[in-house]
């Protein structure tokens, strides 16, 4: 049981580590573009990936005996993972929503102020999961709508959308599926899925086809 909980311990650390390269990588692109917007993908998605590092870290110290796996852990991991939540809602909002902008702030804070209310008053890990987790979810699940309607429509040439699609669905499965992975002591499936999810969130928005394309183009 030892050698199975310190597996998915190190295999969260190399999710982790993995998602600060690509994160840090996103904001490399956008850092890159002619005009950088704080609205861009890129920038967004960028803090996600970085969020999701903070998250998967601390989520390994417990496994790796470094501290103990407290109800005070868990809400400082539910903060951290209101950061991914956060740019996730904005993307839908920009897209989706422009013409309501004056709104998004409003709508943005309402979430924060919901979501760090829970984590300071729920009583149990599961509450607070029960409370929080269909929150990400239904953000995903807008996302990957979201990216089906570009790559069927061909709008978001500059990113892979059916990539990110993948991407999306493999951390549904990996959300899903981790709590009863973890039980199963098989937590380490569910970070190697969640670190596949990643590279292929890292190659949509590194999109070499287009890159490639663009430079023919341009020759």
């Amino acid at each position: 049981m030892q050698t199975s909980t310190e597996l998915t311990a190190f295999s969260a650390l190399g999710a982790a580590l993995l998602s600060l390269i690509v994160g840090l990588y996103l904001f490399y692109l956008w850092r890159k573009q002619n005009v950088s917007m704080y609205t861009d993908l890129p920038f967004l998605f960028g803090i996600t990936f970085i969020a999701m590092f903070l998250n998967m870290l601390i989520q390994s110290l417990p496994g790796l005996g470094l501290v103990e796996a407290t109800l005070l852990l868990f809400r400082i991991r539910s903060l951290v993972i209101f950061g991914s939540a956060f740019p996730l809602l904005a993307v839908i909002l920009i897209i989706w929503f422009p013409q309501i902008q004056h709104h998004h702030n409003k709508i943005l804070l309402v979430l924060a102020i919901y979501w760090v209310l829970i984590t300071l008053i729920g009583t149990s890990e599961s509450l607070i999961m029960i409370l929080l987790v269909p929150i990400l979810l239904v953000l995903i699940i807008g996302l990957v709508a979201t990216f089906f309607v570009t790559w069927r429509t061909n709008r978001l040439k500059e990113v892979r959308s059916e990539l990110m699609m993948m991407s999306l669905i493999l951390s549904i499965i990996s959300q899903v599926g981790g709590v009863s992975l973890r039980a199963m002591e098989l937590g380490w499936i569910a970070n190697l899925v969640n670190a596949i999810a990643t590279i292929l969130a890292a190659l949509a928005f590194a999109n070499p086809w287009y890159r490639r394309k663009s430079h023919t183009d341009q020759t």
